[in-house]
């Protein structure tokens, strides 16, 4: 994940860093991911509101915003300053394009399409450009953008987080993947429970 993320952020095409950083940290669908307004970005309380979720149909001057997968994907994420700083730093790239004649559309999302700017970003466009990005990262190419929420679950799982917390965070109420993944991890765990208490007997 760092290697992968340091090449974008280095050799990336713009929003991209912010694009993948935010799925990364967040474990947000990129559908919700782009369907975010700036209004949904509360720095203060440091949280992203998941209300919507971006569909598109052939063109992205013909998307949609219809709800998210389920109920309980409404929701507010709790983000770190990683996310703030580059939700932040796309406000700064999306004020110079506006200053600069460019805005196609005003809608006030955060991820823009870089050919209208103003329409919201599309998925495919970054589905194709992930698979690039990890044949130059040497990364396995049968990866998707959508395996960064996976590699959230797991390594919140190594954290030791609850699953619970991680359900909720994710907007899931029951879900197979996410329990598949978190119990492997936490499996893994069980078996140093032994190494560990004899370490805290022989001190």
């Amino acid at each position: 994940m760092q290697h992968l993320l340091q090449y974008i952020r280095f050799r990336g095409k713009p929003q991209e860093y912010a694009v993948f950083l935010t799925l990364a940290y967040t474990g947000l669908r990129i559908g919700e991911l782009l369907a975010l307004k700036v209004s949904d970005f509360n720095e203060e309380e440091k949280t992203i509101s998941v209300k919507k979720n971006l569909y598109v149909d052939g063109s992205v001057k013909n998307y949609v915003l219809g709800p998210p997968k389920n109920d309980s994907s409404v929701r507010t994420v709790t983000i770190g300053e990683s996310v703030i700083k580059a939700i932040k730093g796309q406000f700064a790239w999306r004020e110079s394009k506006i200053n600069n004649g460019e805005l196609q559309h005003d809608a006030d999302f955060i991820f823009w399409s870089l050919k209208f700017p103003g329409y919201p970003a599309c998925y495919s466009r970054y589905q194709k450009r992930f698979e690039k990005i990890l044949k130059d990262c040497g990364l396995p190419d049968n990866l998707t953008p959508h395996s960064l929420r996976h590699t959230h679950v797991s390594l919140l799982a190594e954290a030791k987080e609850e699953l619970a917390v991680i359900l909720e965070r994710l907007g899931h109420k029951n879900d197979e993947i996410t329990k598949t993944i978190y119990l492997h991890i936490t499996e893994q765990q069980r078996k140093l429970v032994p190494d560990r208490f004899e370490q805290v007997m022989n001190s």
